[in-house]
């Protein structure tokens, strides 16, 4: 059954490693974002030394595991063509020799944005030779906007999915790069309408485990029904949710979870 309030789709990067763990770059391995290879539910391509999937949007919770299972196992069938593996790490640092490109050297090329702050984020720099690299699980989510405001849908997704996050992705290192706290960007058509919102805190952790896409698709559906309490709940502890997630914090993160649901 379809969901009537928003529609769900995701753009997760991945590291690449060789059987011994050593990351290598996926440029010239996966396919182009002009001419990337075509999954069942996804298509599949390099960005910058990653590799990424989009997939197909999904109107409900079924979809939504489906597409991004088989997502998963179409990018692993890829890459094991070249002797290559998905890696679960969410942060790593590469080898010289797998940055000697223009491609290495490039950054994501449009904005996202701090929702605490309404401002631009600072984009990393990976000038030549910066070996640090980070994967993203970005949740793509269309909604009415009339109906509801992006920045608080934002805030709302920090409470229902990104506190969460904190206690089952070790990811922190991966925020000093991407992914803090209200990090997103509004999704908007060529006709500058806007659609919805890319959350760009996660990393891609979820894509491992079906519990966890759940645990995602059932977190975004309560900052929908639930989005007056949400809202209300982050003007009070704005800045621990903040911290929580930026630092990587379990414990508050917990106790910020155990007030909310006492």
């Amino acid at each position: 059954m379809s969901n009537s309030e928003f529609t769900l789709g995701a753009d997760p990067e991945f590291l690449l490693e060789d059987m011994d763990g050593v990351l290598k770059s996926a440029e010239g391995k996966i396919g182009t974002e002009d001419l990337p290879r075509i999954g069942t539910y996804c298509s599949m391509f390099e960005d910058n030394i990653l590799a990424e999937v989009n997939t197909k949007v999904a109107s409900n919770s079924e979809e939504f595991l489906r597409y991004s299972s088989e997502a998963l196992r179409e990018i692993s069938n890829i890459a094991e063509e070249r002797n290559l593996y998905i890696s679960r790490r969410s942060y790593g640092q590469f080898e010289d020799s797998e940055l000697n490109t223009i491609q290495s050297e490039k950054a994501g090329c449009e904005p996202d944005y701090d929702v605490y702050k309404m401002a631009e984020n600072e984009v990393p720099s990976f000038e030549k030779g910066f070996p640090y690299r980070s994967a993203a699980g970005h949740l793509h989510i269309g909604f009415d906007i009339k109906k509801y405001n992006i920045p608080e849908i934002v805030k709302s997704l920090d409470i229902s999915i990104g506190l969460n996050s904190v206690l089952v992705d070790n990811g922190n290192k991966r925020r000093q790069l991407y992914g803090k706290a209200g990090c997103h960007r509004p999704q908007i058509t060529s006709e500058d309408l806007y659609t919805g919102v890319e959350y760009r805190v996660l990393s891609n952790y979820w894509m491992f485990y079906s519990e966890y896409q759940r645990s995602i698709y059932n977190g975004i559906s309560i900052a929908f029904s639930e989005i007056k309490d949400l809202v209300h709940f982050s003007r009070i502890y704005e800045s621990d949710i903040q911290q929580s997630i930026n630092e990587g914090d379990c414990d508050k993160a917990a106790n910020l979870l155990e007030v909310l649901n006492g």
